[in-house]
């Protein structure tokens, strides 16, 4: 037996969809949580060097002078971080800034006064999604592990008391 008013049994299931339909929609244009919006990954790139880089999602942006880094292992402090050059961008609150998009590499030199090779590091970034919203300044804690410092490596060695110093594995 057909419902007597067809039309409003359907009208009825659109009104029911159409509510996800929507929320659907709406999901698209939410923020991405910043770990996805920014994804970070660390290299060692030497004895005393770290290599940080952030794949950035599109229509997002860090900018460049909200990056902090901190050794918190003692003995081990980082240096001068050597950033890309950003492009510019007119921002409403920070006025002229330079930011990032797409993704950046950081180089980060260590300055190590002890042979641990365990380094916590932690790192704060800060970015925006493009006509939306800026997060909070994000800190996180990377635990990474180093080879051991040219220095230590050399005196350990038998050759070391005989061997001239060289510049190789310097940076």
């Amino acid at each position: 037996m057909t419902p007597p008013f067809p039309s409003l049994s359907r009208l009825f299931l659109i009104l029911l969809l159409f509510p996800a339909l929507a929320l659907g929609a709406f999901d698209e244009e939410e923020p991405l949580p910043f770990d996805q919006a920014f994804r970070l990954q660390a290299e060692v790139a030497g004895p005393d060097r770290i290599r940080l880089q952030w794949a950035i999602a599109d229509g997002y942006y860090l900018y460049r002078n909200r990056f902090r880094f901190h050794s918190e292992t003692p003995g081990i402090d980082t240096g001068e971080p050597e950033f890309p050059e950003g492009m510019r961008k007119q921002d409403p609150i920070f006025g002229d800034i330079e930011v990032y998009k797409h993704s950046v590499t950081v180089a980060l030199p260590l300055e190590r006064r002890t042979d641990t090779r365990s380094l916590r590091l932690a790192v704060v970034a800060q970015g925006c999604k493009e006509g939306s919203i800026c997060y909070p300044p994000e800190r996180r804690l990377l635990e990474l592990v180093l080879p051991a410092r040219a220095e230590a490596a050399e005196a350990s060695s038998p050759e070391s008391e005989t061997r001239p110093a060289t510049q190789e594995g310097l940076a």
